[in-house]
């Protein structure tokens, strides 16, 4: 009988063993899978604005990084439903990025093209002057950005473009 229980202490052993090892396995998966979600390419982008200028559009865009690593956008373009595109980025021309655009008084650095870096949960306005005029985009259309984690494809809303500066500063205040 000495024997039997001995048995049975060995099995119950390799049981809690067993136990310990899938605990530890599930732990491992999900500190994983929370990692990789964590630091995926999280962007939000929206155009709050767009006028045009002497043959020039200009676009008050804003970048909201969620995710908890930094990101630089190095380059972008608008894709429009006939396959137009405006390339924006290299060819552009970086009038004012405003820092926090939540705080009041909001200040403004002069800088003159990309890339933009926008730090982890943070978010970034930036007015941009394309080179050329967009053409005749529906309202919905595509922006393709170039970024130090990847490309970045997203469906997104133009507003209605205005004429003329004026209207973007009215939009600013």
């Amino acid at each position: 009988m000495h024997a039997d229980s001995a048995a049975n202490v060995m099995t119950t052993m390799d049981w809690i063993t067993f136990g310990i090892a899938v605990f530890s396995f599930v732990l491992s998966v999900y500190n994983f899978v929370e990692t990789l979600v964590n630091n995926s390419k999280r962007l939000s982008v929206s155009v709050k604005h767009l006028c045009r200028e002497n043959g020039h559009v200009i676009m008050l865009i804003e970048f909201t990084n969620r995710s908890q690593l930094g990101i630089s956008i190095t380059c972008g373009k608008l894709v429009g439903t006939a396959k137009k595109e405006v390339v924006f980025g290299e060819t552009s021309r970086e009038l004012f990025r405003y820092n926090s655009p939540e705080a009041k008084g909001k200040s403004s650095e002069r800088t003159l093209t990309f890339p933009l870096h926008i730090d982890p949960l943070r978010s970034e306005r930036v007015l941009l002057q394309t080179e050329h005029d967009l053409p005749d985009f529906s309202r919905n259309c595509r922006i393709v950005l170039g970024s130090s984690r990847g490309k970045l494809s997203k469906k997104l809303e133009l507003p209605i473009a205005r004429e003329g500066f004026v209207s973007l500063l009215e939009h600013l205040n």
